[in-house]
């Protein structure tokens, strides 16, 4: 009898793995004999199972044939008719363009974005600086000038003329009033100073 090198269980000489804790207990380890293992100070006491008794014979398990199943019959489908492809659409060729008529064409608008000279920028102030002339040359340059600057520039003019009409007019108004009254009480202290003297 042998056993375990790693619990001490006792175990057969032939065994190769302990039932207990299942280390391997090959050969070139040195296997323990039971007079050189140190019993332990509190020894599990080994589990003890009950012994069969005699032939008591379990009833045999029975069966029942199960109820044969009813064939269903396989289902029937309606012969499918063949699916007619639709004729292919026939397509007319258009007719030909009349090579004889002119084409129109919308015109295109270019702007050149070239910079305006500096003698440039000062003749066309210079035509802004005329009255009548200049705000009329305002109007058609910001409405078809082909240069990007000349049109800005028209633009930006008109603006502050249109800006500067409207502030005058108000400040025209503000100073008619503003002169009517003084001219008003002056005209008073005339006629009271002719009274007096």
């Amino acid at each position: 009898m042998a056993f375990c090198v790693k619990c001490g269980a006792q175990i057969d000489d032939s065994t190769q793995f302990c039932a207990v804790c299942g280390s391997s207990q090959s050969d070139s380890e040195a296997q323990v004999t039971a007079q050189e293992v140190p019993v332990p100070v509190q020894a599990t006491p080994a589990p003890t199972y009950a012994q069969p008794t005699p032939a008591q014979a379990a009833p045999a398990p029975t069966y029942v044939q199960p109820a044969p199943v009813q064939a269903t019959p396989a289902p029937t489908y309606a012969q499918q008719t063949p699916v007619q492809a639709a004729p292919a659409p026939t397509y007319a060729q258009p007719a030909p363009a009349p090579q004889n008529l002119p084409v129109q064409q919308t015109p295109v608008k270019v702007y050149s974005n070239d910079p305006i000279s500096v003698i440039g920028y000062i003749g066309t102030l210079i035509l802004f600086a005329i009255p009548l002339i200049g705000f009329i040359m305002c109007i058609v340059w910001t409405a078809s000038s082909k240069n990007r600057n000349r049109k800005n520039l028209s633009a930006a003019v008109l603006i502050l003329t249109i800006i500067g009409i409207i502030i005058g007019i108000v400040v025209s108004i503000v100073a008619a009033t503003f002169v009517s009254s003084i001219l008003g009480s002056l005209y008073e202290a005339v006629d009271i100073y002719k009274l007096v003297y």
